[in-house]
């Protein structure tokens, strides 16, 4: 190797150590060196050994300061911290659905980005928009945006599914079904097993139309009596059980349409599926996650 060739081999790689060192000594985001290094492959975070990469992880940044801007919005002095949350969650959501082979396809994610394209009126419109509040282009807008949400939606979805990781709560929700088939009040039951912010008040929801209330809800709640209760009806992320406490029927004069329609007054005990939140949560106490950078 001749000596030019190794002064300049020496100086590419003292160029490259003084980014290293720029790069996770300087505080996340700051100065020149990290413009410089969201060009180059450094990880900024890992999680159970996946990287986050620093040049994803700036663009990220750069996007939201951009938002904050155009909306005439304060940073906040915990961006960093926040943003770098929001990347390790997608990361174990990732990891999660290789583990339990959920997919999110390219057409799932074209799907939702032509969904939210569909209220500028049209692509051009949208990514004009996109740009003017992110500083990104519709890739960059799928990549941070879209495929995060689609992603969590799918996995979100498998969980609720997944009678399995469900059985502890079904076993709940039949136990309280039980003792109500075996003469227990149901008010004492609502404050013994209820996860619903109604619970305090012994479940009360209030008067319903059919139109006012959930789908799966309408079979029971519009033919029970007063009294009665309902058999465990499965919603996508709940158990529930109702009480129909009063009836009131609707009206309607010959030849005419409905004038008042039927309404009940119903109670509820509720127990909430496993959710997303906390899958992800256990998954991530049992995980090795780190960030490399200073923030």
């Amino acid at each position: 190797m001749s000596q030019k060739t190794s002064k300049a081999v020496l100086t590419l790689l003292t160029a490259g150590i003084l980014l290293t060192l720029m790069a996770y000594t300087q505080m996340f985001g700051k100065g020149n060196a990290a413009r410089v290094s969201a060009f180059l492959p450094f990880p900024a975070a890992s999680v159970n050994g996946r990287w986050v990469m620093y040049r994803t992880a700036f663009q990220r940044y750069e996007g939201l300061k951009t938002f904050y801007a155009s909306e005439g919005k304060e940073i906040g002095e915990d961006l960093e911290e926040r943003m770098f949350e929001s990347l390790l969650r997608e990361q174990l959501i990732r990891q999660l659905m290789a583990e339990r082979g959920v997919f999110a396809s390219e057409e799932d994610r074209l799907e939702a980005l032509r969904a939210v394209q569909d209220q500028s009126g049209s692509r051009e419109a949208f990514a004009s928009k996109v740009k003017e509040m992110y500083g990104w282009n519709l890739r960059q807008f799928e990549r941070h945006v879209v495929r995060p949400f689609v992603e969590a939606r799918s996995l979100e979805e498998a969980i609720f599914k997944d009678r399995e990781r469900q059985l502890e709560k079904r076993v709940r929700m039949d136990e309280a079904f039980g003792k109500l088939e075996g003469g227990a009040a149901f008010d004492g039951l609502v404050l013994e097993y209820s996860e619903d912010a109604t619970s305090v008040f012994n479940g009360d929801v209030g008067w319903m139309t059919e139109t006012e209330m959930p789908e799966a809800w309408r079979g029971a709640a519009l033919h029970l009596d007063a009294g009665e209760t309902s058999p465990v009806l499965e919603e996508r992320d709940r158990f529930v059980i109702l009480r129909v406490d009063e009836r009131e029927e609707g009206s309607e004069e010959e030849g005419k349409e409905l004038d008042r329609p039927l309404r009940v007054n119903l109670s509820v005990l509720i127990i909430n599926k496993v959710s997303l939140s906390e899958v992800v949560r256990d998954f991530a106490e049992e995980s090795n996650m780190k960030v490399w950078v200073r923030l």
